[in-house]
Parts: structure tokens; sequence; C-alpha cells
């Protein structure tokens, strides 16, 4: 036991363990709810992340929301297998290479500019999910072709439990600002309209609202099932998803505080800060998260998709670094060139796919550097 643990008393490390399975819990539930995966995959995660974060003491794992375009991007342009297999060896890449990257300096206006574009495209693709409208996509601009074809035509009673979630999510962390350390409020706003969908819709058959019947039990999963979604001609797709990743997560541990974690099974997650996650602390999490998953399956398929959405949706634009965006404009050097260059990054994530966004962004950094070193010559 560390000295970091011997301060935490019991009580703080229950806390603790409670604290960081409602959140991971609430973030890996609606991964799953968005992207269309059964409770198989959310407990995998949990579990995962559980162990990871008992390693790090200081930090809580758990999906991210501003991973959701290139995941997007594999998930449904490929398979769900195809997007586990990019995702992790993205983060095997950045364990390998990514600390030789660090050299290349990423501009603050790439870098701020990837963030925004990225941002706006989880908006897109999960708008599809707080609005319930039935569109498709795996890019962006795909999604947005999908509105137009379909017609923007959201579910009412669905938006207004995702609405309650988005009010929620704003307003919690300012109005409750200590209780939030204690109950995040991924966790709380995804509960009230819960509870409310269970009072108005006691009877699943007959509800209106597009409720999360993907998270199957753990006990319909199948191997052969899932191995058999991928295929040969999803190989270009998960090359280009790899890549993606690999870039993202460098560039996330070079500029951000939330370090993208490597060797990700399932959904690809980031780090939380926490003032302490000691091995009691995390079979807490392990054994309440299992229990809760295997017993209760059936009311986990009740949560609102549309409040898993717009929940996601929020936390994304609340992660975005948002001084770093004042100072691409504040800044009277080169200033015109950080404008275009943050336009140019932030825009194609929304006009072209992940894997060509990602690129635009790096040749923007290569370029940028040359010239400083052609200037500083």
């Amino acid at each position: 036991m560390t000295q970091e643990t011997k301060k935490l008393t019991i009580k703080q490390q229950l806390s603790s363990g409670l604290s960081a399975l409602l959140l991971t819990l609430s973030l890996c539930v609606c991964f799953g709810a968005v992207t269309g995966q059964g409770l198989f995959f959310v407990l995998i995660c949990v579990l995962w992340c559980t162990i990871i974060s008992v390693l790090s003491k200081r930090s809580i794992f758990a999906p991210h929301p501003l991973f959701i375009v290139p995941f997007f991007f594999v998930c449904f342009g490929g398979s769900f297998f195809g997007a586990i297999f990019a995702v992790s060896t993205g983060a095997c890449l950045c364990c390998l290479f990514g600390t030789s990257l660090e050299k290349i300096k990423i501009p603050d206006f790439v870098f701020s500019g990837a963030a925004l574009g990225i941002c706006l495209g989880a908006t897109i693709l999960l708008t599809n999910s707080y609005f319930g409208i039935g569109a498709f996509g795996s890019t962006p601009l795909e999604m947005l072709k999908s509105y137009r074809s379909l017609g923007f035509h959201p579910n009412f009673m669905g938006l207004l439990t995702g609405t309650i979630t988005l009010f929620t999510m704003i307003t919690y962390p300012f109005k409750f600002r200590k209780l939030r350390r204690i109950i995040p409020a991924p966790f709380i706003t995804i509960l009230i309209p819960f509870i409310l969908n269970l009072f108005l819709n006691p009877q699943k058959d007959y509800t209106t609202i597009n409720e999360a019947l993907c998270l199957t039990p753990v006990t319909d999963f199948s191997v052969k099932e899932f191995i058999s979604s991928y295929s040969a001609s999803q190989i270009s797709t998960v090359i280009k998803g790899a890549v993606v990743f690999f870039l993202v997560f460098t560039a996330a541990n070079q500029k951000s505080h939330q370090k993208a974690l490597p060797l990700i099974p399932t959904f690809p997650v980031a780090s939380y800060h926490t003032d302490g996650f000691s091995p009691l602390s995390g079979c807490v999490m392990a054994l309440i998260s299992v229990g809760a998953i295997l017993l209760f399956p059936a009311t986990f398929a009740r949560l609102p998709v549309h409040c898993a959405g717009s929940m996601l949706i929020v936390l994304a634009w609340q992660s975005l670094p948002f001084k770093k965006i004042a100072e691409v404009f504040k800044t009277k050097e080169r200033r015109l060139v950080s404008i275009i260059g943050f336009l140019v990054c932030a825009l194609s994530f929304v006009f072209a796919d992940a894997f060509t966004a990602v690129l635009i962004s790096a040749a923007a950094s290569l370029i940028f550097r040359k010239e400083a070193k052609a200037n500083e010559e």
C-alpha cells in the first residue's frame, strides 16, 4: 500500500470507488447505447477501466466523447470488431512511437481547430441519438446528408428526456460544486430522465421513446457472431482507423491533461482526475458493476437513447480547450495564418472523414513547423 493510499480513510476509499463507478459505468453504458453494443462490452470496458484506475491511483479512466468521430468512422464504416482492433492498434502505436513524435510540437491552432472539429462532428453524429431521427452514417457529412434525405423530424417525447439531460448537465456542475465530486454529472443527468421514463412508460412494449434495446444481457453475447461481423473488405477502414487513433492519442497526450489510455479493449477512453483511487475503491467499482449488469440487464435497456446522446454532446463541449481556442484569435503574431489553419482543421472533421481530417491536421503541423524553422534560420 502506497503512502498516498494510507492517507485515505476506508470511507474515502469506498466513496472514491462509488464515484468512479457512477462516472465510468454511465459513460460506458451511454457509449454502448449510441453505438448499438450490448452489456458484455460495457462490462469489459468498466472492468478494464477499474484495473487501470487502480494502477494510476490519481486518475479514473472512462470513455470520452471526443473520440466518437474516429470511433464511428470505423465502427459503422466497417464493424465493431474492426473498431476495437483499430483503437487497440492505434493505442499500441502511440505507446511505441508517441514519445518520438513529441519532438514535433503541434501548433496550438492545429490542436484547437482539430478539437473543435471533432466536437462539431460528434455533435452531428450524436444528434441522431438525441433527437431520435433514425438517420445513419459513419461520418458527420454522411449523417448530415441522411438528415436531409429523411427530413429533420425528431421524436418529441424522446427529445423531452434528452433536453432534461442537456439542461441538467449544464446546470448541475455549477449549482452543486461539492456534490458533483461525489455524484458525477454524467450519472445524475441520465438518472433523472431515466426514472421519469420508467414512471411515464411503465410498460416497455408500449413506449414511444427510443430505449437502449441494444444493451442486451451478457449471456446473449456470441463470439462467433462478433468475429464473423468482420470481413477482409474492412481492412482498409481498420488501418485508416488505427492511424487516426494513433495520431489522436498522441496529440491528446501531448497537449491535454486527459491522457489517452493504451491497449483499450472496447471503447476509447481517457483519464479523469481524482483525489485518490485505491485497490479497495477498485473492488467496490468492480463488484457493484458486475452485480448490476448481470442481475439487472433489463433495467439498463430502459435507458432512453436520447439521454445518452444528449449527455455525450454536452460533455464533449465541456471538454474543449476554450482558452487555447481564444488564444488563436488573440495572438497578434501570424494571426491570419493561425485563424485560417484553425478553420481548415476544424471544418475538415465536419466535411471529410476522420482519416482525411487527421492527415490535413498533421500536414498543417508539419508545414507550420518547417516555416517556423525557416524563420529562425
